[in-house]
C-alpha cells in the first residue's frame, strides 16, 4: 500500500499508509451487505403495515440513505465496514474532517459510486497520488489504514510493575494526540533513522511540558512514553 508524509503543525513529518483499493472495496460491500439486510427489514415491516403507516415508509428508508454520513460523523470517519478493514477517512493535512467535508463525500456518492456502480471511484482511487475518489477530492480527504504495522510494546517495552519510577512528573501536561505523534515518530525513526525528525519532536515535547534534561532525543522521548504509560495504568 502507498504511503504519504504529512508536516504537523509541531513542525514533524509523519507518514501515512493509505489504505489498499482492496480493503475499500470490502468495506464497502460490508457496507453494503447491512443496508441491503436493513432494506429487507424495513419492506417486510412496511408490507404487514396498515395505510396509516405509509408515511412512516420513508422513515424507515431513511437510515440507509444517510448510512455513511451518519456513520463518518459519528464514528470518526468510520463505518461499520471501515472498522472491520481498520481504515478511516482523514484530510490529507492530517487533521480530522468537518462536518462539511463529510457531507461532501456523501453527496459526491451519488456520482462515483451510485450512478456509476463505483467504477468511477474505483479507477479515481487507484490512479491519484493520494487514493482519492470524486468525493475525496471535493472534501479535501482520503482513506488512510488505521492498522498498526506493529505493536507498541515491540517497538518500545513499557515498564508497568511496581518497581519502575516515573521520571518526569510534567508528562500529565501532555495530550494523548501528543504521545500518538510521539509513537508515530518513534516508529518512523526506526525505519530511517532520521535523527533530525526526533529533535523536532523532542524539542516540541519540552517545549509544552517544561522540561529539561540532557537525555539523549530517543532515551528522553521512550522515558516520556513510559512516564505517561505508567500514570496512566496506575492513577485509574
Amino acid at each position: 500500500m502507498p504511503n504519504f508524509d504529512i508536516q504537523t503543525s509541531q513542525n514533524v513529518n509523519v507518514e501515512y499508509i493509505l489504505a489498499g483499493l482492496g480493503n475499500r472495496i470490502a468495506a464497502a460491500a460490508i457496507d453494503y451487505s447491512l443496508l441491503f439486510a436493513w432494506m429487507i427489514l424495513t419492506t417486510f415491516i412496511a408490507g404487514f403495515s396498515s395505510e396509516a403507516l405509509g408515511p412512516l415508509v420513508f422513515l424507515l428508508y431513511l437510515p440507509a440513505i444517510i448510512y455513511n454520513l451518519l456513520m463518518e460523523v459519528l464514528l470518526n470517519g468510520q463505518s461499520l465496514g471501515k472498522i472491520a478493514m481498520k481504515i478511516r477517512v482523514m484530510k490529507i493535512d492530517g487533521s480530522s474532517p468537518s462536518l462539511t467535508s463529510y457531507l461532501l463525500r456523501w453527496i459526491f456518492r451519488l456520482v462515483d459510486i451510485a450512478i456509476s456502480f463505483g467504477s468511477i471511484a474505483v479507477i479515481l482511487i487507484a490512479f491519484t497520488d493520494k487514493a482519492q475518489r470524486l468525493g475525496d477530492l471535493a472534501a479535501g480527504t482520503t482513506v488512510i489504514s488505521v492498522k498498526p504495522k506493529t505493536k507498541l510494546q515491540e517497538l518500545i517495552p513499557i515498564s508497568t510493575n511496581e518497581e519502575y519510577q516515573p521520571v518526569f512528573d510534567e508528562v500529565t501536561i501532555l495530550s494523548d494526540r501528543d504521545i500518538n505523534l510521539i509513537k508515530k515518530v518513534l516508529f518512523k525513526y526506526k525505519s530511517t533513522r532520521d535523527l533530525n525528525l526526533l529533535r523536532k519532536m523532542a524539542l516540541h515535547v519540552k517545549n509544552k511540558s517544561g522540561i529539561t534534561t540532557d537525555m539523549t532525543d530517543i532515551k528522553f522521548l521512550v522515558t516520556v512514553l513510559r512516564d505517561y504509560e505508567y500514570r496512566a495504568i496506575h492513577e485509574k
